[in-house]
C-alpha cells in the first residue's frame, strides 16, 4: 500500500534499501508466534515465513517507493503485522494517472518476484512436502502472486481501492467518499463470502478493512463540513475586503495558511497578494506570493510584476490568461489593464480574443472588476456584451449591468436592466437599497415603481 502522507515515528528496526529509509515495527515479529500457534509450526518455520513475508512485502513496497521517487518524493517504507506502507509527500499534487501508477507499481513488483521464484522453482530439486524448504518456496510464490491479485481488489486501503478512487468522477473528497462506500460494500460482501466457506481468519481480515473504510467515510463527512464552513468564511472575508474592513486581509491570510480546501487556499492567497499589490505594497505582495502555501493562477505573478515596474507584466498576464481563461484569471486581466490604463483595449479584446474570453463566467468576472473600480463605461459594455451573447444569463448579470448604468447616470437603461433582473428572479432588496449607484434615484417615481415590484415579489 502507498500513502501520500508523512510517516509517524514507531519503535523497531531501521535500515536503508536503495536509499529508501525502512522501518520494521515490532508488531511485524508477531508473525512467528502466530505461525506457531495457528499453524502449529515450529520456531524455524515461523522464522522462515516471517522472512518470506518480510522480503515479499519489502519488494512490494519498493515498487511503490520507486514510483513515488519518480514524482520527486522521498518515500519511507514501513513493515508491520498487517503488511506494509510506503508513505511520501509529493512536491506537487500528483495527477490521477500518476497516483494510479504509484498504486499499481507495488503489485507489479510482487508479480515480477513471484514469477522469478516460480521459474527458479522449476530448476531446483523438489523439497520434501511439509518441510521448511517446501513452505518457503510455496509461500514465496503464493504471497507475491496471490497477494498481488488480492491487493488489486477495489477496496480501501488496498492498492486496488486507491486505483478505484482515482478512476471515480468528482473532486478529491467526493472520490474519497465514493471509494469508501464501494469499499464497505465490497468488504462486507467478501467477508460474508469467506465466512460462508469457513475462512474465518481471512473474513475477519477483510472485515477490518471494511471498518477502516467506515472510518474514512466518517472522516470525509467531517472534512466536507469543514470545507463548507471554510467557504462560508472565505465569502465573509471577501465581503469584508470589499467593504474595507481592516481585519479582512488577516482572515484571508489565516484561511490561506490553514484551509484544507485547495480552492479556498488558492483564492485566499490570490486575494491577499492582489490586495497588497494594488495597495502599493509590492514587497509584501511578493513575500506573500512566495511564502503562502498553495498554487495560484500564473497571471497573479504578472500582476505583481506590473506593480514592481516590470514593463512586460501585462503581457505576462495576457499570456497566462490565454492559456487558462478562468474567472479568477479574468479578474487579474482586468486589474492589469486598469493599472496600465488600457480598459478600452480590454473591452475590444473580449470580442476578438480566444473563445474562453466569451464564456459567461469570464465576462461576468471582468464586468464586476471594472464596476468595482468605477470603470462604469467599460463595465456597461462588457455587461451588455454578456447579455447579448447569453440573454438567458443569471439575474445577477442583469443587476450588475443596471448598477453600472446607474453609475454612469443613465436612468433609462439602469431601470430597464433592473426591471429585467427582477423579472428573472433577482430579489436582493438589501443590496439594492445599499447600492450607492442607485442613491440618486431614491425619490424617483419610476425607480420606486421598479423597486415596488421587488418588494411584492
Amino acid at each position: 500500500m502507498s500513502s501520500p502522507l508523512a510517516l509517524g515515528s514507531s519503535r523497531g528496526l531501521r535500515f536503508g534499501v536503495f536509499g529508501f529509509p525502512v522501518k520494521i515495527d515490532l508488531s511485524f515479529f508477531l508473525i512467528i508466534p502466530f505461525v506457531m500457534v495457528f499453524w502449529r509450526g515450529g520456531l524455524l518455520l515461523g522464522f522462515n515465513i516471517m522472512m518470506v513475508l518480510g522480503v515479499s512485502v519489502l519488494v512490494h513496497e519498493l515498487g511503490h517507493a520507486f514510483a513515488a521517487r519518480a514524482l520527486g518524493a522521498e518515500p519511507v517504507i514501513r513493515l508491520h503485522a498487517l503488511g506494509g506502507l510506503t508513505s511520501f509527500v509529493p512536491p506537487v499534487e500528483p495527477t490521477r494517472r500518476q497516483s494510479i501508477g504509484v498504486s499499481v507499481a507495488g503489485p507489479a513488483a510482487g508479480f515480477v518476484l513471484g514469477f522469478l521464484v516460480l521459474i527458479a522453482r522449476q530448476v531446483v530439486e523438489d523439497p520434501v512436502v511439509g518441510s521448511v524448504s517446501y513452505h518457503t518456496w510455496r509461500f514465496l510464490i503464493l504471497i507475491n502472486i496471490l497477494w498481488g491479485l488480492l491487493n488489486l481488489i477495489p477496496m480501501l486501503p488496498l492498492d486496488g481501492g486507491h486505483v478505484m478512487e482515482n478512476l471515480l468522477p468528482g473532486e478529491a473528497l467526493q472520490r474519497r467518499r465514493r471509494a469508501a462506500i464501494v469499499s464497505i460494500v465490497v468488504g462486507l460482501s467478501l467477508a460474508y463470502f469467506l465466512y460462508q466457506r469457513g475462512e474465518d481468519f481471512f473474513a475477519l481480515f477483510v472485515l477490518y478493512f471494511a471498518f477502516q473504510s467506515m472510518a474514512v467515510l466518517a472522516s470525509v463527512s467531517k472534512k466536507n463540513q469543514q470545507k463548507d464552513a471554510e467557504r462560508d468564511e472565505l465569502e465573509k472575508a471577501l465581503d469584508g475586503l470589499n467593504a474595507g474592513h481592516p481585519g479582512a486581509v488577516t482572515e484571508l491570510e489565516r484561511l490561506g495558511e490553514t484551509s484544507i480546501d485547495p480552492t479556498v487556499q488558492r483564492y485566499a492567497k490570490m486575494l491577499v497578494v492582489q490586495r497588497a499589490a494594488t495597495d502599493g505594497d509590492v514587497v509584501r505582495a511578493r513575500q506573500q506570493l512566495d511564502a503562502m502555501p498553495g498554487d495560484v493562477h500564473p497571471s497573479i505573478y504578472g500582476l505583481v510584476a506590473m506593480y514592481e515596474g516590470d514593463p512586460t507584466g501585462l503581457q505576462q498576464i495576457s499570456d497566462a490568461v490565454i492559456n487558462e481563461p478562468t474567472p479568477a484569471a479574468a479578474h487579474i486581466l482586468a486589474l492589469g489593464h486598469i493599472r496600465a490604463g488600457y480598459e478600452k483595449l480590454l473591452v475590444e479584446s473580449l470580442g476578438s480574443g480566444p473563445p474562453g474570453y466569451r464564456e459567461p463566467s469570464f465576462l461576468s468576472s471582468v464586468q464586476h472588476t471594472l464596476h468595482t473600480r468605477a470603470k462604469y463605461d467599460e463595465a456597461t459594455q462588457v455587461g451588455e456584451l454578456l447579455i447579448a451573447m447569453r440573454p438567458e444569463s443569471e439575474p445577477q448579470a442583469y443587476y450588475n449591468v443596471a448598477s453600472s448604468w446607474a453609475g454612469l447616470g443613465n436612468t433609462e437603461r439602469a431601470l430597464t436592466r433592473l426591471d429585467e433582473a427582477i423579472e428573472r428572479g433577482w430579489n436582493d432588496l438589501r443590496r439594492l437599497d445599499s447600492d450607492p449607484n442607485f442613491a440618486r434615484y431614491r425619490h424617483d417615481v419610476d425607480y420606486g415603481a421598479v423597486r415596488g415590484k421587488l418588494r411584492t415579489s
